[in-house]
């Protein structure tokens, strides 16, 4: 039987910002470091940046599920820094990660993660023999790559999905494109035929109207054609800073998409502190109990705490 506990983390934005180089200051990269000067720097502070590693690295957790946004402005500096941050805050088989829009400010730096943090978003090689018995292979094509990836912890099986591309000034859009859309489909499909809890991992809201047209996945309306049809027992997803449970009714059951605000920033008016959830996924004769804790930051306390319990359901088999 599985008993699996998993910590769902998003848009840590990590700062502070280094500098560019004024051969990368460019279009919009120069909107980026404006709006990081103006606001961002205000919002993602390093001292909830490293309250957020001290609480997390204290829980007891089997794997971490990273969906995007680690830099900013996608800087050769910031991919050099976040690097070496992936691999101290935990090794490749321990975190999965999806890029987020920052992550692929531009084509170079998309490029540039797909080389560096590759490890982070591949197949197991239980995920990989799947993979090669779908008839599916993966490339490091950009701005797609790799995706949908697929790694396995006993009988849950995380799906690795990328909504990232280097989207227009003023925007922050994502996009799965058609060939990721069909691959998605052939992988849930034979996941659910062969038994597994699926939890399918994201940047953006996986559906519509969850977030404004020039900062939502552009083909959201086709991946949740998919959910509906095909369904996944989880979405967990980030982009939004906020948190946020919605259901979708299929025909094996609801699939939850769970969203989870910034795991660096303070509070604002309109968005919450920082928090990240741990999911726990156990495996009884019957089926799949699932609760959700979600841990969050207290500014007066400088340190995240257990704030909400939430049960997500059980899955009958």
């Amino acid at each position: 039987m599985t008993n699996f506990r998993l910590a769902h983390f998003s848009d840590i934005h990590m700062p502070p910002m280094p500098k560019p180089t004024l051969l990368e200051l460019t279009g919009i990269r120069i909107l980026g470091l404006t709006s990081w000067a103006i606001s961002r720097k205000k919002i993602h502070m390093q001292n909830v940046f490293r309250a957020f590693e001290k609480d997390i690295k204290q829980q007891e957790i089997d794997h971490y599920a990273f969906s995007g946004d680690l830099v900013n402005i996608g800087s050769r500096a910031e991919i050099k820094r976040s690097t070496a941050w992936m691999r101290g805050f935990a090794p490749a088989d321990k975190m999965s990660y999806v890029p987020g829009n920052h992550d692929a400010y531009t084509e170079d730096s998309i490029a540039s993660i797909l080389h560096h943090w590759s490890d982070y978003m591949t197949c197991c090689d239980q995920g990989a023999e799947i993979l090669k018995t779908l008839n599916i292979e993966l490339t490091n094509a950009v701005p797609f790559g790799p995706f949908p990836y697929i790694r396995i912890f006993g009988r849950v099986a995380l799906i690795g999905i990328s909504s990232a591309y280097a989207s227009p000034p003023f925007m922050a859009t994502g996009e799965m494109g058609e060939a990721q859309r069909s691959r998605l489909k052939t992988i849930l499909a034979y996941l659910k035929k062969e038994g597994f809890f699926r939890v399918a991992m994201i940047h953006h809201p996986p559906l519509p109207r969850l977030t404004p047209s020039v900062r939502a996945l552009k083909d959201c309306a086709e991946l949740k054609d998919i959910l509906t049809d095909i369904g996944a027992e989880l979405v967990i997803y980030g982009h939004n800073h906020k948190n946020k449970i919605t259901n979708i009714d299929n025909k094996f059951g609801p699939t939850l998409c769970i969203g989870v605000s910034s795991a660096s920033a303070v509070a604002t008016s309109h968005k919450p502190a920082a928090s990240y959830n741990q999911i726990l996924i156990d495996e009884s004769k019957k089926g799949w109990q699932v609760n959700l804790l979600k841990r969050e930051y207290i500014a007066e306390q400088n340190n995240f705490v257990e704030t909400e319990v939430t049960p997500l359901g059980f899955w009958h088999f």
